[in-house]
C-alpha cells in the first residue's frame, strides 16, 4: 500500500503523480488512435485481404469484421477513453497498491479532462470567476 511506504505528504505527492501520468498516457493513446492513421495500419496488418485508406472505410470494415459493440467501442472516442481509463487505473491499483477509490476517481477525471482540453477549454476555464457578473 502507498500509505505503508510513504509519509502522508509523500503519499499525496505520489498520488498526484499517478493521476498526471495516467492522464498523460490516456491522452497519448487517444491522440494516436483518433488523430493518426494508426488504426488503419493496424487493421491492414491484421486483415491482409482488406486494404483500407480512410477512417470511413475503417468504420465500415470494423462493423463487418467485429461484433457491433466492439466496432462501436473502437470508433467512439468517449467510449474508448472511458474503457482505457478504467483498465489503466485498475492496472495502477494492482501494480502499485493504491487504494481502490483511485479507480473511480481516475475514471471520472481522465476522460473528462481529455475531452474538455481537446475542445480548447481546460476544466479550470469552465469554473465561473468569483465576483464576475454573467451576462
Amino acid at each position: 500500500m502507498i500509505a505503508d511506504t510513504y509519509s502522508p505528504l509523500e503519499g499525496m505527492l505520489m498520488f498526484v503523480i499517478y493521476m498526471v501520468v495516467g492522464y498523460g498516457a490516456l491522452r497519448s493513446l487517444m491522440v494516436a488512435w483518433f488523430y493518426s492513421n494508426l488504426p488503419i495500419h493496424l487493421f491492414n496488418f491484421l486483415f491482409k485481404e482488406d486494404k483500407l485508406y480512410t477512417r470511413d472505410e475503417l468504420s465500415v470494415a470494423m462493423t463487418v469484421k467485429f461484433p457491433e459493440w466492439i466496432a462501436e467501442l473502437l470508433d467512439c472516442p468517449t467510449c474508448l477513453s472511458f474503457h482505457v481509463a478504467l483498465w489503466c487505473s485498475v492496472l495502477v491499483v494492482l501494480l502499485f497498491g493504491l487504494p481502490n477509490w483511485y479507480v473511480p476517481l481516475s475514471v471520472l477525471y481522465w476522460p473528462g479532462q481529455y475531452w474538455s482540453e481537446s475542445k480548447g477549454k481546460s476544466l479550470l476555464s469552465l469554473i465561473p470567476k468569483i465576483g464576475k457578473k454573467n451576462g
